[in-house]
């Protein structure tokens, strides 16, 4: 399959560089630059519309489909434009561990370009999926030549290393109801809708891909939403996990 898409010709202008190959730059939308967007924790970036003054070039990829392989050289920047993936890693034994969720206008793969070493996760596509692929040179030229998106892209790293910090906390000291109710609460209000049964959390996961965000089983996850179900605490809505009433489910968890 091409990695470059031309469904978009009012937001995609075609240039060819020295060497004959072709290259794009975006010109975002308005709508499109409001998405710049979410970092690691699901929380609003301090990232803007400077991030496609580069040439970057269009990527499609398939729900499911591996974006960044673990162990794999870093010579590539992501920008979602579209769709959702996963930031995960997996034992030898098979056993999987998600470290975030990354949605519109997130960036993938910054930190091993920024060292110049290997990937230290592997990235999949969640849902269909656009992406915007930079080549290490334009990213690192972008970041000496606009010192305020350097910045930017500092605190934007420096949010997801204190997210992983308290990822680290919560698996160390939360047990797994409160863990997994975090975890939801999270969902809900960066992807949650809001509906007669309740926040619907915008987001096909099954229980397996729920274990992995909270370090459990599948079983164990199972267990814990029949419980919460039968409360009354939370529903399913066609492939969709919802609570019943989020204030009440904060409070009830101390979130």
């Amino acid at each position: 399959m091409p990695d470059l898409m031309e469904s978009k010709p009012d937001t995609l202008s075609f240039t060819r560089n020295p060497t004959g190959m072709r290259q794009t730059k975006w010109h975002p939308t308005p709508g499109e630059r409001r998405t710049v967007a979410r970092a690691a924790s699901n929380e609003r970036s301090v990232l803007d519309d400077r991030t496609f003054t580069v040439h970057g070039r269009p990527r499609h990829v398939a729900s499911r489909q591996v974006i960044i392989n673990k162990g794999a050289p870093a010579t590539h920047l992501f920008i979602v434009v579209s769709g959702r993936v996963k930031v995960s890693a997996s034992s030898e034994d098979g056993k999987e561990i998600t470290f975030a969720i990354l949605g519109p206008g997130e960036v993938v793969g910054e930190l091993a370009l920024l060292a110049g070493s290997e990937h230290s996760a592997t990235v999949t596509a969640l849902e269909p999926t656009e992406l915007l692929v930079f080549e290490r040179r334009d990213f690192l030229a972008l970041l000496q030549g606009q010192p305020d998106f350097a910045v930017d892209l500092l605190t934007t790293v420096c949010t997801r290393l204190r997210c992983s910090t308290e990822m680290t906390e919560d698996l160390s000291f939360l047990p797994l109801p409160v863990r997994l109710a975090k975890k939801l609460v999270t969902l809900a209000r960066a992807y949650g809708t809001s509906t007669s049964r309740g926040m619907r959390i915008g987001l096909h996961l099954c229980q397996q891909e729920l274990a992995n965000l909270v370090s459990t089983t599948r079983e164990s996850v199972n267990k814990q939403l029949a419980l919460w179900q039968a409360e009354g605490l939370v529903a399913t809505e066609k492939g969709f996990l919802v609570i019943r009433d989020l204030p009440t489910f904060v409070s009830r968890f101390r979130l």
